[in-house]
């Protein structure tokens, strides 16, 4: 039997709508941020404006105290409490609108049987690159069906300001690329490093909403951490990400002589055992005989662990060197010959140039702003209720109307 799309989106706005007005309350109650909000209702404004109960007035304070425990107290909880019911009735896939779209849109089993939207990631290279492998719960179904079919609502728009550096941090990151689905909500995603090996650091990834979710989130955390260079797809945030380290194409380079001895380095693959926290260390040695110039790699400023080396000729012009160390690090550059013979004179005089990739260390956090601009009813109110994005293109488009919400003040 044909599935009925325009009893469907009917039936999933009402649902929405119904939501809507308890996180309305949920917010009024809350939130202090306009004239209508209920602290706002009993308290005097600064100005003066309106004379409500008075902080400067004892027995007025007291009662104005009183009144906003009771509103952040009980009440908030009784109305959250209302707020998952309702949802919980939604989802009950016997007696509830989910039980309506398992049974018009013949959803599997596997999605009747899991949470109303449950996801799984996987590194898809093993270095780090994180993918959603699978969608799982009813809401999954009802995205696939809705593609199957054509069916798509008005999405949402998001942005993300650049990354804020922590005030303290030693290492640096840069993006690569940020995008959002329509449910990646306002708010301030801060990432932190939770691991900083060298070859696979690591970093948590939380969205600090800018208004609380209708269940009482603050905060919307990835399940899996982000690492640098490769790509981040995260279900729950609805977000993918890409940080990198600049210093892998641009390296710090220290003691590097006057004139510069070294110029136009990178590194790939950078490992843990070739360096010192992503410092690695080129000592040249202008030698009597043989190859004029002996350059060993260490994996530390004293010296004493070599993990490579190379040879060089002849006082005049550049040669281009690529090294690969002991344990897979690729360090890439040109040679100036010149240059050193100027630095080092003599046959047997070193000088050791550190090349620092800044690579972050534990205790490093960024942040950055994200922005949802909440323009598509459907998608917007999904969102707050579940993290979850319809489809936002196809053939035919749900009418926004059918899950309009009346204002409240």
């Amino acid at each position: 039997m044909p599935i009925d799309w325009d009893k469907i989106q009917i039936q999933y706005g009402a649902e929405l709508a119904n939501l809507r007005k308890y996180e309305a309350v949920i917010g009024q109650t809350r939130d202090a941020a306009t004239q209508y909000h209920n602290r706002r209702i009993i308290a005097a404004t600064s100005d003066n404006s309106y004379d409500g109960l008075s902080p400067a007035d004892a027995t007025e304070a007291r009662v104005l105290s009183q009144d906003v425990a009771l509103f952040d107290g009980s009440i908030l909880s009784s109305l959250y409490g209302i707020y998952q019911s309702l949802r919980s009735q939604v989802q009950n896939l016997t007696r509830g609108f989910f039980s309506v779209l398992v049974a018009k849109l013949g959803l599997s089993l596997e999605d009747q049987t899991a949470s109303p939207i449950v996801y799984s990631h996987e590194d898809t290279d093993g270095d780090g690159t994180i993918a959603i492998s699978n969608r799982q719960g009813v809401l999954s179904g009802f995205y696939d069906i809705m593609v199957r079919e054509g069916y798509y609502v008005s999405g949402n728009t998001i942005t993300f300001s650049g990354y804020a550096s922590g005030g303290t941090n030693v290492g640096r990151l840069v993006s690569g690329s940020m995008t959002g689905l329509s449910h990646a909500l306002s708010g301030q995603l801060t990432l932190t490093m939770t691991n900083d090996s060298v070859s696979r650091p690591e970093l948590s990834v939380v969205n600090t909403l800018t208004t609380m979710l209708p269940d009482g989130a603050e905060t919307i955390e990835g399940t899996v951490n982000l690492v640098p260079e490769h790509t981040y797809e995260s279900g729950e945030l609805g977000m993918t990400l890409l940080l990198n380290r600049p210093g892998l194409a641009s390296p710090t380079l220290g003691n590097n002589g006057t004139p510069a001895i070294v110029s136009g380095c990178t590194v790939a693959t950078p490992s843990d055992s070739d360096g010192d926290f992503g410092i690695y260390y080129c000592r040249v040695k202008r030698q009597a005989t043989g190859p004029t110039w002996l350059l060993e790699f260490f994996n530390s400023a004293s010296c004493t662990t070599k993990v490579g080396s190379t040879t060089a000729s002849g006082t005049t012009g550049t040669v281009a060197i690529n090294k690969v160390l002991r344990s897979d690090t690729e360090l890439t550059f040109t040679f100036h010959k010149a240059n050193a013979a100027t630095n080092l004179p003599a046959a047997g005089s070193t000088l050791v140039i550190s090349i620092d990739i800044k690579t972050p260390r534990l205790g490093d956090w960024w942040t950055a702003a994200v922005a949802n601009n909440e323009a598509g009813t459907f998608a917007t109110k999904s969102a707050h209720n579940w993290r979850w994005s319809p489809p936002v293109t196809g053939l035919f488009k749900f009418d926004d109307t059918k899950a309009a919400s009346v204002a409240m003040s």
